[in-house]
């Protein structure tokens, strides 16, 4: 059993205007990063207000850690999922594909506790979670004052999964949209 969740809950200051609605091909930017996880389990937003959430048709949630970091994000959607497996995503990664979140799904074999997509550096927001190993260690790491996922990740058994930049480049800008 699976559940997905998109992280939502940045500012886009950066991007100048809120990016989870920026469209993509027409498409709202989370829509799109819904629309490749949304065959592999139901899909929840994270930190997104209600009326954003609802502008795109998609459900949100808020946990006690709201405005805490991604950290806080990921141990809220954690806790809040009744799945074995949580499948995590930010907002702004359009071209992580449906193959690409199953090739996450499908390493997160009996033997590792996170499947985290990598190209030259690890993405802690693009990853599936086994969450009866690994919830109660990162509120424990968060609880301990840590807000870093790299480092609250330190002490579980962790698989990397090879991918391509273009596919896991997040838009921090509209720059980045034509790169």
């Amino acid at each position: 059993m699976l559940d997905a969740v998109i992280l939502a809950g940045g500012s886009s200051s950066r991007f100048g205007s809120n990016k989870m609605l920026f469209p993509i091909d027409g498409t709202p930017m989370a829509v799109k990063v819904a629309h490749n996880m949304s065959e592999l389990g139901s899909v929840l937003l994270i930190g997104a207000s209600a009326d954003d959430a609802k502008s795109i048709s998609m459900d949100t949630y808020s946990g006690p850690k709201e405005g805490q970091g991604p950290l806080g994000a990921l141990v809220d959607a954690l806790d809040n999922s009744n799945a074995e497996f949580l499948l995590v995503s930010p907002c702004d990664t359009p071209f992580f594909e449906k193959q690409d979140f199953s090739q996450l799904v499908e390493a997160l074999s009996s033997e590792f506790d996170v499947a985290v997509a990598r190209d030259e550096r690890n993405h802690w927001l693009l990853s599936c979670w086994r969450i009866s190993t690994s919830l109660q260690h990162l509120e424990i790491m968060f609880s301990q004052g840590e807000r870093a996922i790299h480092r609250a990740v330190v002490g579980l058994r962790i698989v990397e999964v090879q991918f391509s930049e273009g596919k896991t480049r997040n838009i921090n800008t509209q720059i980045d949209l034509s790169n």
